[in-house]
């Protein structure tokens, strides 16, 4: 009966860490277990088909997380910049290995001892035993297998006092650093304080709304920088018209002097050829009256002689 009963409770106790299990793989948006989850720069995730379609329904350059309605600005590229909460496959895998028959039985081990894994840390993306996860975990993000606690708290949230060994919970304003409840009465005393965890909410309250303002500067900055790459990339396409232009035109030209060139040199072989000819026509008609002169001359001459024998 006793062992009916435990075996009851162990059935209990690990149907609720498979149901909250289901719920940490199940998207906000959705509803669905995650396809491609995409985190945001708060760190909560979403299915990518979500996120674009968040994206497309935005007002402006960026829109809320449906979780914690912070802005989000999306990198220049789009979704595809965001990065990807790669453990979310790991603990989908976990899901699909204890929703098995073999999977309630089924040890999965630590990987780092190989003993019994109890605790999934989101930020490693590894299954850890308790030891090791406190010892290599600090201030990561935890999923309880065995309690089913899918909260999302650190292992250790609270940090230990060097002097008196306790947590660290309180902030002390005075002195602008966390101390334990004994340093408050040792060394604290008169001083104004707060619960550490108020603090930490409130200054991340106040960085969150910082980051407001810087996201909007990053995001002009990228929309910037994609105008000066596109200004660049037009430049560059006009560089290639206008040398392109400039061979053609040369080239052109070249052609019409290289044309030019050979007519000119045509014309001015059919001028000296018709100079040549004309000289030597020229020439032929000397030659001809030199002969008709030196003929006469040589008439003359006999003339001459032959009147002189005469006389």
């Amino acid at each position: 009966m006793a062992q009916t009963v435990a075996q009851t409770e162990s059935k209990t106790s690990f149907n609720k860490t498979l149901k909250d299990l289901e719920a940490e793989i199940t998207c906000l948006v959705c509803q669905s277990h995650y396809s491609d989850a995409k985190l945001l720069p708060c760190m909560h995730y979403y299915c990518r088909q979500c996120v674009e379609k968040l994206s497309k329904c935005a007002v402006g350059k960026s829109f809320p997380c449906p979780e914690c309605r912070e802005d989000t600005f999306l990198p220049s590229d789009g979704v595809n910049g965001l990065k990807s909460a790669f453990f979310v496959e790991r603990m989908k895998d976990l899901f699909a290995k204890m929703s098995t028959e073999e999977g309630t039985t089924e040890r999965t081990p630590c990987e780092v001892c190989k003993g019994k894994a109890t605790l999934f840390c989101r930020d490693c993306a590894l299954f850890y035993c308790s030891s090791k996860c406190l010892t290599g975990c600090k201030e990561h993000h935890v999923f309880h297998l065995e309690k089913g606690d899918a909260s999302g708290t650190s292992v250790d949230p609270y940090p230990i006092c060097p002097e008196h060994g306790d947590h660290v919970t309180v902030y002390c304003f005075t002195c602008e650093t966390a101390v334990c409840r004994d340093c408050i009465v040792s060394g604290h005393s008169g001083h104004t304080f707060n619960a550490l965890k108020t603090c930490a909410l409130e200054k991340r309250r106040n960085i969150c709304s910082s980051l407001i303002p810087l996201h909007k500067t990053q995001s002009d900055i990228l929309d910037a920088q994609k105008k000066v790459n596109e200004t660049e990339k037009e430049i560059e396409r006009q560089s290639v018209a206008v040398t392109r232009s400039i061979h053609e035109t040369f080239a052109e030209l070249k052609s019409i002097l290289e044309q030019r060139e050979v007519e000119l040199e045509s014309l001015a072989m059919a001028f000296v050829k018709e100079k040549k000819d004309a000289l030597g026509e020229q020439m032929k008609e000397l030659q001809v009256t030199g002969t008709e002169i030196e003929s006469l001359v040589n008439f003359a001459e006999s003339i001459i002689e032959y009147v002189s024998d005469q006389g």
